[in-house]
């Protein structure tokens, strides 16, 4: 028979676990536990121009459509919370609307990512912050048309200093040309030659004061998100065929190292395997990632220590490339 001594012990352990359900809440939220994280995402990719002066390009939307398909299918990025724009779509104000309004939406510690796929260029830099007087620019559909110009580093600086005053768990991956190099015989890149026009006035939101650390020519010194590109600033960053479709090599190499990725993998670990692919094709083209966030767990917000390893890479048929904290030439 249920006694009233069992009734009163039920109801003390009741207490006890209750007490220490209180506490494990009160605890989590001293460690800064929240609710699951949203993910938000915006994709330009841009193959046909407005202008007639840009040269067409093959693979820039299957790159953000192959981007899209692994960010659902992999990373559970809700499909309503990605943003395509495609050629038209992504006109100067298209995309500094999409970044404000879209990406905007998110709250604190959520995930945002941003990818370009298209052309690269510069402009004359206005602002003087830069070493060589240029800025580098986003080529955008309606770029080179009468009253028209790209999105300069700028103007990105400004919008990502915006967005960062939501969340520190920015992603940028940028598929493009930031450079004056020429083209080498029979490959596709995406660069168009450097803007000669006197530019706009600058944007109040834009920043033009630059830090010494960006390599790319993309990324403000000191900010906290990660920045992946395909190439470095004096570098071209080629597109091919890739399985039958045209790809952006930084694209199809990341896509496919993304869809191979653990759940403990970060972006200096996916960025070497990319580094190597691309290279391994493309031998001018070295595929760059920066900013504090590396060893971040791919588009998440926990950071793991990273390991000491080294990377070996083979340059032509003489000399390999081991890195790990400097570079090491060796003759093969």
């Amino acid at each position: 028979m249920y006694s009233m001594y069992q009734e009163s012990r039920f109801k003390d352990t009741f207490k006890l676990v209750k007490s220490f359900a209180l506490a494990a809440i009160m605890f989590s939220c001293s460690l800064g536990w929240t609710a699951e994280q949203n993910k938000w995402a915006l994709l330009i990719g841009i193959d046909h121009y407005q202008s007639s002066d840009i040269p067409t390009l093959q693979g820039a939307v299957n790159d953000v459509m192959l981007m899209r398909d692994v960010l659902i299918g992999k990373f559970n990025v809700p499909e309503k919370n990605i943003k395509i724009l495609k050629d038209a779509e992504a006109t100067h104000d298209g995309i500094v609307s999409a970044i404000r309004s879209h990406l905007g939406q998110a709250k604190s510690d959520d995930v945002v990512v941003l990818h370009f796929s298209g052309h690269g260029s510069q402009i004359k830099d206005e602002s003087r912050d830069e070493i060589d007087e240029l800025d580098e620019t986003l080529v955008t559909y309606d770029d080179r048309m009468p009253g028209h110009f790209g999105i300069t580093d700028d103007e990105i600086n400004g919008l990502l200093a915006e967005l960062s005053q939501k969340t520190k768990n920015i992603t940028l991956i940028f598929d493009s040309c930031h450079s004056g190099a020429a083209a080498r015989a029979g490959n596709a890149v995406r660069k168009i030659p450097t803007d000669i026009r006197i530019p706009p006035p600058t944007p109040i939101y834009a920043i033009s004061a630059r830090g010494a650390d960006g390599i790319v020519g993309l990324r403000q010194d000191g900010a906290e998100y990660v920045l992946i590109s395909g190439s470095l600033a004096n570098e071209l960053s080629n597109e091919g065929p890739f399985e039958g479709k045209t790809h952006g090599a930084l694209t199809w190499s990341l896509t496919q190292a993304l869809k191979a990725a653990s759940e403990s993998d970060t972006y200096r670990r996916i960025m070497d395997r990319v580094k190597s692919d691309v290279n391994s094709i493309y031998p001018s083209q070295h595929p760059q990632i920066e900013g504090p966030a590396k060893d971040r767990i791919v588009f998440g917000s926990d950071s793991i220590q990273a390991s000491p390893y080294l990377l070996a890479t083979t340059i032509g048929d003489k000399l390999v490339e081991v890195t790990g904290g400097g570079r090491l030439w060796l003759k093969a």
